[in-house]
């Protein structure tokens, strides 16, 4: 799994806004450059294992904020 950008905890608040958080994290560091592809809702859905509702809610996010990046 190549997501070392995305830490998620588990009761420190909503998972989609901890995913989105990272995102947006990763992208402002460089992490994940300006306009790279980044996982589709399924595929990172199978390697976290969260749910594709909670990847879906934190990808709208993103949409709704213009974060740089393509799914």
């Amino acid at each position: 799994m190549a997501y070392d950008y995305i830490d998620l905890h588990p009761g420190r608040g909503p998972l989609y806004e901890q995913l989105y958080e990272a995102l947006k994290q990763a992208v402002e560091s460089g992490r994940l450059p300006k306009g790279s592809r980044i996982p589709s809702i399924r595929k990172l859905s199978e390697d976290l294992g969260i749910s594709r509702t909670t990847i879906e809610s934190a990808y709208q996010d993103r949409k709704s904020t213009r974060l740089n990046s393509s799914h």
